[in-house]
């Protein structure tokens, strides 16, 4: 259709999709012309499918991969609690990159186009294409807004145990958003890759200090405002198992009876060059809560 992209859409018993996750399956190092591809046929392919105007069009973390600022200086910040300044000067600088991507076109068929974009400092080598960098790093998270031209901001907050000392973390806050659900103005959670493991029972037992103090405060925020729609980018998702607990204590705490909408959008592939762990037709439906169109690419 574009490029080297070959496309398979798939709508899972939807009528009325709601939203749209573009899957991307394979290797994947997201550079700018990759990630234009990728959109210019995910558009078309929602233009070519007839959806009606979607809340949402999400696609995975790290989508776009690129190197760190050069003026913005890493060093000595506090990871867990970085400077205002700090934060401003980092989104300020994703806008830039995010400018880059052909993002208008779809302003004729959704509300929102959220997706992650990775800064690092060197890439790694080894064979897992979902471990791409080493050393400090930010995962952000954007969400474009269509209707005003603009970008929102977060990213992850949650570093797993070996990211400690890797993880440049956002503010919490950053992650409470209000958008159009549905037209209505909206409470909105928007999360990182493991973010979403704040949920997960089993870390609520050993979480200490800082990883405590995030949980807390996505939890009671969630209580609180109860958001309508969640939306989740994970860098890579080959099986439900990598976050069926996370999705176990979201319903434990009665946040999953409250959205309308969870949209979760990895990347599909095998770790090291090997088979995905589940087929890709059983976990789509079983990653998201309400109707959406589902555009699995392999660039």
């Amino acid at each position: 259709m574009f490029g080297c992209c070959r496309v398979e859409v798939r709508v899972f018993k939807c009528l009325s999709p709601r939203f749209a996750r573009v899957i991307i399956a394979g290797d994947w190092r997201g550079e700018l012309e990759r990630c234009n591809e990728v959109l210019r046929t995910a558009y078309s392919t929602l233009v070519e499918e007839g959806v009606e105007y979607l809340d949402f069009v999400t696609l995975c973390g790290g989508f776009v991969v690129s190197k760190w600022p050069e003026h913005v200086n890493p060093r000595n910040v506090d990871r867990f609690d970085p400077p205002e300044d700090f934060i401003e000067d980092v989104f300020n600088a994703a806008g830039e990159v995010a400018g880059a991507l052909e993002l208008d076109a779809f302003r004729d068929v959704a509300r929102y186009v959220t997706f992650g974009v990775d800064f690092m400092y060197r890439f790694a080598r080894g064979c897992d294409p979902g471990r791409i960098y080493e050393g400090l790093h930010m995962e952000l998270v954007c969400v474009y807004d269509t209707y005003h031209d603009g970008f929102y901001w977060t990213g992850r907050s949650y570093p797993t145990d070996k990211q400690k000392r890797e993880l440049i973390c956002v503010p919490v806050d950053t992650h409470f958003m209000v958008l159009e659900v549905g037209g209505i103005e909206s409470p909105v959670l928007v999360l990182g890759c493991h973010d979403l493991h704040v949920f997960n029972p089993r870390a609520w037992a050993k979480a200490k200090g800082y990883k405590k103090e995030v949980q807390d405060g996505i939890i009671e925020w969630c209580k609180a405002n109860k958001p309508v729609a969640l939306l989740h980018h994970p860098h890579m998702t080959d099986s439900y198992a990598t976050w069926h607990m996370a999705i176990v204590g979201m319903k434990k705490l009665s946040v999953w009876t409250g959205l309308e909408l969870f949209v979760s959008a990895g990347r599909y592939a095998g770790v090291c060059g090997q088979e995905p762990r589940m087929p890709l037709y059983l976990l789509l439906p079983l990653m998201r809560k309400g109707p959406s169109i589902d555009i699995v690419v392999w660039p």
